[in-house]
């Protein structure tokens, strides 16, 4: 058991254990005042000193015979007696609290005392010392003289050494009951041992000296055998009182004391897997506990350290009621910037710790108490570039790096690789592992100096790779030599990473965690200040050895991926490493350790058009006739790449057959300014002297009982209505504003050359050019309109002409030779400073003194986006016009703000076209897309649809020629409404309501007469008309219809009675009216 001296004196040194003797005085059998009595005075120098002759200041205590003070006799006896009183218990410093311990036992107490010198030539200065049995409340050592103990009760005889005032019965140990022993004095500094546990015999016993004891002891010539039973011979010794420090006397007390027990500690990682809490698994429990020593060492066992000397970096922890320590905040002193557990390296950095306990009296490397050593090893996660490399198949890869071998070639200028190998990395084929002309592509084995030969691609196939090399030795290929190429990417295309950890046996992770769009190119500091709120961690089900990560950019840019793993066995995570970059510590041979050459370069992809049509593939559309004779052609899925990327604007081309019109937003129809009452409609164009070009109405016009006179629908006289083909022009002058002279032709009409056959029209469903104009064209816009809004027989004059707009756009010619893509509905202006942005008290305005939105092709309804301005939005035209040479777009919705003389953009586009032909012929109609970054596609898609001429089937001609006869012809129409029976006694419907007009079907009957109609008749079973025509009701009646017919099913019977004849039930859908 470690023992340990109170207060550490020395006998140069020991003011503290000077403080022990509480109590000093010498007794003297003479008469010290020389004032006639002798034993009755108290021992004391005036100047600290009682001798005369041969003493000096401060010796005031004395054994012998002598003559001090002013006695006269140098024949009187001398004793000394020490009073020793013990603190509590153990303590630091005299002034300072006890210490607490749970082992604390005194095994020795010793009492230091210094000897100026002797009086007398003898040799033998033997003394005896003796236990006082008083009380020490009985002894007062500023009285106590020869006779009394304090100045007035007697000794049980003088000189207090007798039966009575000491011990004379206990065994000491000495051989003689009640001494505690013998000591023969020599000048300096002398020990006596008044008290030793370890020495005692079994009979035995110590003095009693305990914490907290007060105990008196007496020193006296010894009996016989002493030169200082002779008058004149005495030993002269310092006292407390007035003698310098460094001579005073003082106690050893000899005590034990437990050292702290075992630190033991554990780690526990926290959320960034790198920091941890050091915790006490086994806290030492000693009261006097003062401090740790935590000492953290990565290359070998901690040694006790209290400073940062490599290798052992440790640091004083004085807060020790902690049950946990930060790694940082509390140990970082002890390791600088590589706090524990701060190294790391492929094969795996045993990061130790531990901590030393220390009390007041176990301190140091020897005396302190070790705990346990904390080991956590960390990686960094591997990766190398060389595919000779023993440990290469366990290397992290990434997919934009692609690492082989030239499997052929001898000073050539191609690389050559036929290899498939896909571990780890992926080699050879090269285009489906998405290399690309500009990527770049580096030679391992052809350097200058350390300087790998790189160059830029050029061209290459499956198995080769071409580039310019510079840089290297000869800078060229030769079968064998190792490659790097670095790939680009696309925003949106999908990049991984395959994270491994088999190089180190059993090494597994259960945690990966990445930052994709780091900037840094650099591995990321691995110290506090790690952020990791930008890496995803991917929390895995199982621990393993390898897994894939992948990823889609979103953004453009040049990226420095950072990824780690957690090593599933203590939690602690990998360095932070940059993906792709070398960390092979056996290869110095490499090109990926520059931190800008693992870069992963996101760039933005071109926009893909795609086009879909209406028509399914390998059907044929019909040359225009009615609605479903248009084709419908999409762009909607179309598609940008980028988080930011949007397609923009749509480019139609339409590439007509020799002898086709094709006609673009045909079916993009307003039939909202006819729905209160039936109008005639008029056509205008934004280019003058295209008065000759005819456009052909299919529709729903008003009629008197006649069938035959135009009506509104609001006219008294209106009887019904039927569908009717008509003919309209514009006029010879570009319209300029609502009423501009000339620029509307005529009303629609079913005979050009009759006024009289003006048409009122409730519905429009198709219109399409059936005659161009012979102005050379350049994608000139046509619009249709309901100009007479008032049916009064006159174009309206008002400012509300172009709300009645029923076709905004009608274009027929795609201008293939220089494109401005208005077919397609794209009308595009930029403003060179002179657009300006107006606020109206009616409607807001966009104008220009130098831009001709009409040219444009702009129209009122028209959804345009503005760009490039402070009032960058998107509106809607309400109505368009130049008037005294200012250009005008009048708004729906109302201006941000007022702005003069900008650059503004102005476009309206279309995903969707609606297309018509006039003529039988192939047309192939192609579409390009913009996306908002200004990338254009980087090829049109491209899709032909054949039109061809319709074919139908009279069936009311057939049977006038007698190649059939018509038994029976039926038409139902049902649905179309909603009726529900309540429960009660009603016995009617309540609240019928018609949502639709119903499904019109005809049934009819029809007898095969001749071979004629039996072959046109089974033709028209088998689809190989458009439709049939049926007219219903007989030619006399004043109103009456032709259907087109859709055949639904049909019965083919043999007549019993004539067995030439065939009976055909048939049942069609009526799908519209011929006209």
């Amino acid at each position: 058991m470690p023992t340990f001296v109170l207060y550490e004196p020395s006998e140069s040194s020991h003011v503290d254990a000077t403080t022990l003797v509480t109590g000093a005085r010498a007794i003297y059998e003479g008469d010290f005042d020389a004032d006639g009595t002798s034993g009755d005075d108290l021992v004391d120098g005036a100047s600290g000193n009682i001798f005369g002759l041969g003493g000096t200041n401060g010796t005031e205590l004395a054994i012998g015979k002598s003559n001090p003070g002013a006695s006269a006799s140098a024949d009187k006896f001398l004793h000394t007696m020490f009073r020793i009183t013990l603190p509590e218990g153990p303590k630091a410093t005299a002034s300072g609290e006890v210490i607490q311990d749970a082992n604390a036992k005194i095994n020795k107490v010793v009492l230091k005392f210094k000897i100026h010198g002797f009086n007398g030539a003898g040799t033998n200065r033997r003394i005896t010392w003796a236990p006082l049995i008083r009380s020490p409340s009985a002894i007062d050592y500023d009285a106590v003289t020869w006779k009394t103990s304090d100045g007035t009760s007697s000794w049980a005889n003088t000189g207090a050494k007798s039966t009575g005032d000491v011990d004379t019965t206990t065994d000491f140990g000495t051989g003689t009951a009640g001494l505690l022993g013998f000591q023969a004095l020599t000048t300096g500094w002398n020990s006596f041992t008044l008290q030793d546990t370890k020495a005692l015999t079994s009979s035995s016993k110590s003095l009693g000296f305990d914490w907290g004891t007060t105990l008196d002891i007496i020193g006296f010539p010894t009996a016989s055998d002493t030169d200082l039973n002779t008058s004149g011979h005495v030993a002269k010794i310092f006292n407390v009182d007035d003698s310098d420090a460094a001579n005073k006397p003082y106690v050893e007390v000899h005590y034990e004391d437990d050292p702290p027990s075992k630190p033991n500690i554990q780690a526990v990682p926290r959320e960034d897997f790198r920091n941890c809490d050091i915790s006490l698994i086994e806290q030492p429990k000693e009261k006097d506990l003062v401090r740790y020593v935590a000492v953290h060492n990565a290359s070998g066992t901690p040694a006790y350290n209290t400073g940062s000397s490599s290798p052992n970096f440790g640091i004083a922890i004085t807060d020790t009621n902690k049950d946990v320590y930060d790694n940082f905040f509390d140990l970082n002193p002890a390791s600088g910037t590589l706090f524990f557990p701060g190294s790391t390296s492929v094969a795996g950095t045993d990061n130790k710790l531990t901590f030393f306990a220390e009390d007041n009296n176990n301190t140091g490397a020897s005396g302190s108490t070790k705990g346990n050593t904390l080991t956590v090893t960390r990686y960094d996660p591997y990766t190398a570039e060389d595919p000779d490399a023993s440990n290469f198949s366990h290397s992290c890869s990434c997919s934009w790096i692609l690492i082989g071998k030239a499997t052929s070639g001898s000073f050539s200028l191609t690389l050559t690789d036929t290899s498939t190998a896909t571990e780890p990395w992926l080699r050879g084929n090269f285009v489906s592992n998405g290399v690309e002309v500009g990527d770049t592509v580096y030679n391992l084995d052809d350097r200058t100096l350390s300087t790998a030969g790189s160059g830029t691609i050029s061209a290459l196939t499956q198995s080769t790779i071409t580039a310019t090399m510079s840089g290297g030795g000869s800078n060229r290929w030769d079968s064998g030599d190792s490659y790097v190429i670095v790939r680009k990417v696309d925003v949106g295309e999908k990049v991984s990473i395959t994270v491994r950890s088999s190089r180190v046996t059993g090494l597994k992770f259960d945690k990966i965690g990445i930052f994709w769009t780091s900037t840094t190119n650099d591995h990321i500091t691995d110290d506090i200040n790690v952020d990791l709120s930008k890496f995803d961690i991917i929390e895995l089900d199982t621990s393993v050895n390898e897994h894939t990560l992948s990823f889609r950019y979103t953004e453009a840019g040049s990226y420095f991926p950072q990824f780690f793993f957690v090593d599933s066995s203590t939690g602690f995570r990998t360095s932070i490493k940059q993906a792709g970059r070398h960390t092979d510590p056996d290869s110095t041979a490499f090109v990926l350790d520059d931190g800008p050459k693992p870069v992963v370069v996101v760039e933005q992809p071109l926009p893909v058009p795609r086009i879909t049509s209406s028509r399914s593939i390998g059907e044929s559309a019909n040359v225009a006739l009615d609605k479903d004779s248009a084709v419908i052609f999409s762009a909607a899925n179309s598609t940008a790449s980028g988080a930011d990327a949007f397609i923009k604007n749509f480019k139609w081309l339409g590439e007509f057959q020799s002898g086709q019109i094709l006609t673009q937003g045909c079916t993009d129809i307003n039939n909202v300014p006819l729905l209160n009452e039936s109008k005639k409609v008029f056509m205008r164009c934004n280019t003058a002297a295209f008065n000759d070009a005819v456009f052909t109405i299919y529709g729903l016009a008003s009629f008197r009982d006649d069938n035959v006179t135009p009506i509104k629908d609001t006219d008294i006289t209106f009887s019904h209505y039927r569908y009717v083909k008509a003919t309209v022009s514009p006029g010879s002058a570009k319209y300029l504003k609502h009423d501009t002279s000339n620029a509307f032709g005529n009303a629609a009409r079913s005979d050009s050359s009759a006024p009289d056959t003006e048409q009122f029209f409730k519905q429009i469903d198709i219109i399409h050019c059936s005659t161009k104009s012979s102005t050379s064209a350049s994608e000139e816009v046509y619009q249709l309109l309901a100009a007479d809004s008032d049916n009064d027989g006159t174009i309206d004059v008002s400012g509300t002409l172009d709300t009645s707009t029923i076709c905004k756009r009608l274009c027929v010619d795609s201008n293939n030779a220089s494109p401005g893509f208005k077919w397609g509905g794209l009308c595009l202006v930029d403003g060179s400073s002179n657009i300006t942005f107006t606020k109206n008290s009616g409607a807001d305005e966009i104008e220009s003194t130098v831009i001709d939105f009409i040219a444009a092709g702009f129209g009122p309804g028209d959804t345009i986006t503005v760009e490039q301005s402070s009032n960058d939005g998107v509106y809607t035209i309400q109505k368009i016009e130049t008037v005294g040479g200012t250009h005008s777009i009048y708004l729906n919705e109302e201006l941000p703000v007022a702005e003069s003389n900008t650059s503004a953009s102005i476009f309206t586009t279309q995903p969707t076209i609606s297309v018509a032909s006039n003529a039988a012929g192939t047309a192939n109609i192609s579409v390009d897309v913009t996306d908002n970054l200004d990338a254009a596609g980087g090829a049109a898609a491209n899709l032909r649809t054949v039109f061809r001429d319709v074919t139908s089937l009279d069936l009311n001609a057939l049977g006038d020629s007698g190649n059939i006869a018509i038994e029976g012809a039926s038409l139902t129409r049902s649905g179309g409404i909603n009726a529900v029976m309540p429960l009660g006694e009603r016995r009617y419907p309540p609240g019928a309501v018609h949502t639709s007009h119903g499904l019109p079907k005809m049934s009819i009957n029809i007898r095969i007469i001749d071979s004629t109609g039996f072959t046109k008749i089974y033709r028209l079973l088998n689809n190989s008309y458009n439709y049939a025509i049926y007219q219903h009701h007989d030619s006399n009646f004043t109103t009456w219809v032709k259907y087109r017919l859709k055949l639904e099913s049909f019965t083919v019977n043999r007549d019993p009675v004539n067995l030439q004849h065939q009976i055909v039930s048939a049942s069609f859908f009526v799908i519209g009216e011929e006209v």
